[in-house]
């Protein structure tokens, strides 16, 4: 912690609100998941013998799963909690550019736009394992696992929360089917302090840079390590920004970066600290700082086949559309080769103490 401390951490895992209208992060939600696994049968049976009168786990899934909203598509799980948003507000015509949503599709949830993005829980269905289509034949399916995600308000908490949604899935199981809840890893949400002097040299760095002041958002997806050096730098203020915007597409494939945003992103840090430097005795020791980053490299030609590939919108990034064309993704070492992510403070230590990142067999 003595090795790590600073007056003001820099998280370049944020966004901008617009192609040239910068933003600072002032909260993000948490989220925490698991996997529900519906039985009915101890094997296939024939649908027409016995569908009529026995349950298959699939249908028995899928009512589950549909008891996690009401009619208006509003969060149904009992406790959970949301807070009004203040802050940046989003119109249903930008929410519908952005995502894209399709033309005859409505918006689910109440309350403004920005509220449930932001600050009210959301609840998502990621995957199914289920017989695929092409395989299924005229069986009762014997049992079905959902993995179900749910983002919480920044101060939920992610014990509490992914107790409610167990409870919520078990107790809304039909037909006495067997239940089991597997739960997944939390991520903590967290709001940010915006009353410091660092927040208030990264506005000043933000219009310097982009040539007009900052907005304050939220946002809606986790970053597990913030809350994490929030808890063991108190002290330390958190600037939440980045380079993309509302075309990025992160998460998804066709992920980009507009180059001006990159350009002008780089400038924020830069500019913050110059502007802060009437506080500062000395140059920071550069050897102390450490740089990571994950490029993902194709041929054209193999790329675009892989996006092109029927399905491919499912992938979650390019290295997954690729895969999918039976093709290995190989990691390749820059000066260090990093195995895994870092995601607690434990492994900057390790980092630190060896002088190369954690690695795996």
């Amino acid at each position: 912690e003595e090795l790590l401390a600073a007056d003001a951490v820099g998280v370049a895992e944020g966004g901008n609100w617009r192609t040239g209208v910068p933003a600072i992060g002032t909260s993000m939600r948490g989220v925490v998941d698991c996997r529900v696994t519906v039985r009915t049968l101890d094997l296939a049976v024939h649908s027409g013998s016995f569908g009529g009168a026995v349950p298959d786990a699939l249908i028995s899934l899928a009512r589950m799963l549909a008891t996690l909203h009401d009619d208006d598509g509003n969060v149904a799980i009992e406790g959970l909690r949301g807070w009004p948003w203040e802050g940046v507000e989003m119109t249903e015509e930008e929410l519908r550019e952005e995502a894209p949503i399709r033309p005859g599709v409505r918006l689910i949830g109440s309350g403004t736009i920005a509220e449930r993005l932001w600050s009210k829980p959301a609840v998502s269905v990621l995957g199914i394992d289920a017989p695929r289509v092409r395989e299924a034949s005229n069986q009762l399916v014997p049992v079905a696992t959902a993995k179900v995600s749910l983002r919480i308000p920044p101060e939920q908490d992610t014990d509490e929360a992914m107790g409610l949604l167990a409870k919520h899935l078990e107790e809304h199981a039909p037909w006495g089917v067997e239940t089991r809840v597997d739960r997944g890893e939390p991520g903590a949400g967290m709001r940010v302090a915006s009353d410091g002097p660092a927040f208030a040299g990264m506005l000043r760095a933000m219009e310097a840079a982009y040539g007009r002041p900052a907005v304050q958002s939220g946002s809606g997806g986790s970053i597990p390590l913030v809350p994490v050096l929030s808890r063991t730098f108190p002290k330390a203020e958190i600037l939440v920004y980045g380079a993309s915007d509302e075309k990025s597409q992160y998460h998804s494939i066709n992920e980009s970066v507009d180059l001006g945003e990159l350009q002008r992103s780089a400038l924020d840090p830069g500019c913050g600290t110059a502007m802060n430097l009437e506080r500062v005795a000395r140059t920071v020791p550069r050897e102390g700082l450490w740089r990571a980053q994950t490029p993902q490299m194709f041929r054209y030609g193999v790329l675009y086949e892989a996006l092109q590939r029927p399905g491919a919108e499912l992938a979650t990034d390019e290295s997954q559309a690729v895969e999918a064309l039976g093709i290995q993704i190989r990691r390749s070492a820059g000066v260090f080769a990093f195995d895994e992510a870092w995601a607690a403070i434990e492994d900057f230590e390790v980092s630190l103490r060896s002088q190369q990142p954690p690695s795996r067999q």
